[in-house]
């Protein structure tokens, strides 16, 4: 059942993003990011992935899904995707699912993070993308998705779904390294305000 489940997810999600008429703003960013060589971390809120993760696929990225039995589905639907993954939770610097991401960003590649997950609050930046930043010299990108018109759960990330044949955009910030000397605080609030501040231009494009 996990199999046909997962199979339905991916589908369903790929057809309807298949209708959306999305505006990308600054994809430069990213190919700025790989001209250096240097590893990526995508991070955006956990309530805004549903575009994103259609609009990155087949290159490569690796990210972090939980060991529950939706994570599993959720991970086969990635795969389906072209995404690498990690299992477990990036709140914690010893964490199996750090472990993986520290490695996958040592080896120069990227990898996408919900900077407030897995359990929130909602706009929270946790610890563990700034110890993977810090740690492995990585270029932080924030990129958000708005759309004009949207269906938003109730669950804590009020988690955004976008309606069939609606106008959105997808944003990318420019890509910005987090030194080892800054402190963790601050770091986390630099990346909390890059994402707003990307996320609120989506929404501001999508609207129009």
């Amino acid at each position: 059942m996990i199999g046909i489940y997962s199979f339905l997810a991916f589908v369903v999600s790929y057809i309807l993003n298949r209708t959306i008429f999305i505006t990308k703003v600054n994809t430069a960013a990213f190919r700025k990011a790989r001209q250096k060589q240097k590893p990526i971390i995508y991070a955006f809120w956990h309530g805004r992935p549903f575009y994103l993760i259609f609009s990155k696929r087949n290159e490569g990225i690796t990210v972090i899904t939980s060991k529950s039995l939706d994570g599993e589905i959720e991970t086969r639907a990635l795969k389906r995707y072209g995404y690498k993954t990690v299992r477990g939770s990036s709140s914690r610097e010893g964490s199996a699912a750090a472990r993986g991401l520290f490695k996958t960003l040592k080896r120069e590649g990227e990898c996408a993070i919900a900077v407030d997950g897995p359990i929130g609050p909602a706009g929270e930046v946790k610890p563990g993308i700034v110890f993977l930043a810090k740690k492995t010299g990585a270029v932080v990108i924030p990129v958000g998705a708005g759309f004009r018109k949207k269906i938003t759960l109730k669950n804590w990330s009020r988690y955004i779904i976008p309606c069939p044949f609606t106008k959105g955009a997808v944003v990318y910030g420019d890509g910005f390294e987090i030194p080892e000397e800054m402190p963790d605080k601050e770091a986390a609030e630099l990346i909390k305000n890059k994402i707003d501040e990307i996320t609120q231009t989506a929404d501001r494009l999508s609207a129009k």
